[in-house]
């Protein structure tokens, strides 16, 4: 999300996030809890809302990096205003050859060559303005990419496929809010979505005329949403109303519809916050959601939420107990991509329960406690039919639960920052009768932790991030065969800050995988090993 409007291609589902330059945005929200009444369908399994900022001052950055593997990057970006307007504008150019060398298993001794056909180049710009009228607020971001890139495949007995494939993409996104207040207590907000994405694949190993030779896509997204809310006493309603009209054309679509396809949708949803409890240290609220939406191509879904919210009902705890009915629509390429599709996938469907308890302040640190169930019927899976090639299919019936600690702590007037996170999950096929019953979903982890430890001293810091990932199966058999390895990463990074007059100067380091591990987190799709990372950065004020 964007502001709380839905960005994800309808055609695969994916943001593309160098879309997205970081200085655009002031703070990201990460929601674990899933809830398609509350965020759309696509957040079945949480959502990550990015909130942009049009910063009032002027001022002006310029940045450059260069890194291992041909890396190199460029970025500029600008806010001021104009005839009173707040503006701001980014340019950003990204370029690597991403040639790193890896090892692998040729009958029995170890390999070393270079990954090939992996560079890239991508070329994006940014501008977003805000113009206040009275009672209103009237905001646009515009945000274009063009990029070609080498589409390696997977690495089979030292060969790489897809060795000449090429990939070139042009994506346009535009975001308009109209913010309304009409007095004290009511508001309406009015959001519009329009994008353009265009592909062209080609992979000169084929024939001109085979089937998987070459390959063109073009979509359109249109969004439109309203958000009418009232808060009256201790009530808070929001009355949502979403329209969207989503179509795609391309040369690689199942033979029953064609080389274009397209979707619509329409939605209503009602969102009621209450106090239930608000003294001066505690407080208890519910919210209750439901949202009604219509497919035209897709069986309409219902789907509802509700929640108890408790703050200080313990002393420095927070308090989320949260059901929720939810829903996944499969994407085009799901249902339509030719040898990937599956033209009568049904949606995905799930109850989820969870519970969250944050503890805030115990000498310095703050633990969050949280765990989940989600029931989940008819799950969208790519399942591997080779070490090659994938396939979209509804796994019956699937159990996901899992449980999670993160602690985090700030120390010595907030110079040194920490944070250790453990995981727990599982994701099990209960479908009966099933040949893969009991058994665990392919590239599902079952443990994840993660350290991140940050010190700044002056205009100095330091910092280390640490990340470990259990084993996970390939294929869904579970077998020994089908294992891939756990595996750890460490970075460290260094950055030091000159100070000159109001503006700074900024030179950082970022050495990744320090410890050169091997690994996959794709069966067959070998990562880097070793790789640094140098960067400056000026920022005028």
């Amino acid at each position: 999300l964007i502001d709380g409007m839905t960005i994800s291609s309808t055609q695969n589902s994916i943001v593309d996030f160098s879309l997205l330059p970081s200085a655009f945005f002031e703070n990201i929200d990460v929601i674990t809890n899933c809830s398609s009444s509350l965020f759309g369908t696509n957040s079945i399994g949480g959502v990550i809302d990015l909130h942009s900022k049009i910063p009032k001052n002027k001022s002006f950055n310029i940045s450059a990096s260069i890194g291992s593997f041909g890396y190199s990057n460029l970025s500029t970006s600008a806010n001021s205003k104009l005839f009173k307007f707040p503006y701001f504008i980014n340019f950003n150019y990204i370029k690597s050859n991403d040639n790193y060398p890896f090892d692998y298993n040729d009958f029995g001794k170890s390999v070393s060559v270079k990954r090939q056909n992996a560079d890239i180049s991508i070329l994006s710009g940014n501008i977003g303005f805000e113009i206040p009228i009275k009672n209103c607020l009237f905001t646009n971001k515009l945000f274009t990419t063009n990029s070609e890139r080498g589409v390696p495949g997977a690495v089979i007995t030292g060969k790489i496929e897809n060795s000449l494939a090429r990939l070139t993409e042009f994506k346009l996104m535009n975001l308009s809010n109209l913010y309304l207040k009409i007095d004290s207590n009511i508001t309406n907000e009015i959001k519009l979505l329009i994008s353009y994405s265009s592909s062209d694949y080609n992979d000169k190993e084929f024939l001109p005329n085979d089937n998987f030779a070459n390959s063109y896509f073009i979509s359109h997204d249109v969004r439109i949403t309203n958000d009418f809310s009232i808060n009256y006493n201790k009530f808070f309603n929001l009355f949502n109303f979403i329209f969207q009209f989503s179509n795609l054309t391309g040369n690689k679509l199942s033979t029953n519809v064609g080389n274009y396809l397209e979707r619509l949708n329409f939605g209503i949803g009602y969102n009621l916050s209450y106090d239930l409890v608000r003294k001066e240290k505690y407080s208890i609220s519910a919210l209750v959601s439901a949202k009604y939406d219509y497919w035209n191509d897709i069986k309409n879904v219902f789907s509802y939420t509700a929640s108890i919210y408790g703050k200080n009902i313990i002393d420095n705890t927070i308090i989320k107990l949260m059901y929720s009915n939810n829903y996944r629509i499969p994407n085009f390429n799901e249902m339509y991509y030719i040898n990937y599709g599956t033209i009568d996938l049904k949606p995905e469907k799930s109850n989820s329960y969870s519970l969250s308890i944050d503890i805030l302040q115990i000498n310095a640190f703050n633990i969050n406690l949280s765990s989940y169930y989600i029931d989940t019927k008819d799950q969208i899976l790519s399942v591997p039919k080779s070490t090659v090639s994938w396939s979209a299919q509804n796994i019956g019936k699937v159990h996901n639960y899992g449980a999670s600690i993160s602690i985090q702590s700030k120390l010595f007037h907030n110079s040194l920052f920490s944070m250790l996170s453990y995981t727990y999950q599982n994701s099990i096929d209960k479908t009966k009768n099933s040949p893969s019953y009991n058994n665990l979903l392919p590239y599902v982890p079952q443990e994840i932790i993660s350290f991140i430890i940050n010190y700044k001293y002056n205009v100095f810091s330091i910092g280390t991030n640490i990340y470990f990932n259990s084993f996970r199966y390939f294929l869904i058999d579970n077998s020994l065969n089908s294992t891939l390895n756990s595996y750890y990463n460490i970075d460290i990074n260094l950055s030091y800050i000159i100070k000159l007059l109001s503006n700074k100067f900024t030179i950082s380091l970022i050495i990744k995988n320090i410890t050169n591990q091997t690994y996959e987190i794709i069966k067959n799709y070998p990562m880097p090993k070793r790789n640094y990372l140098i960067s400056i950065n000026y920022n005028i004020h």
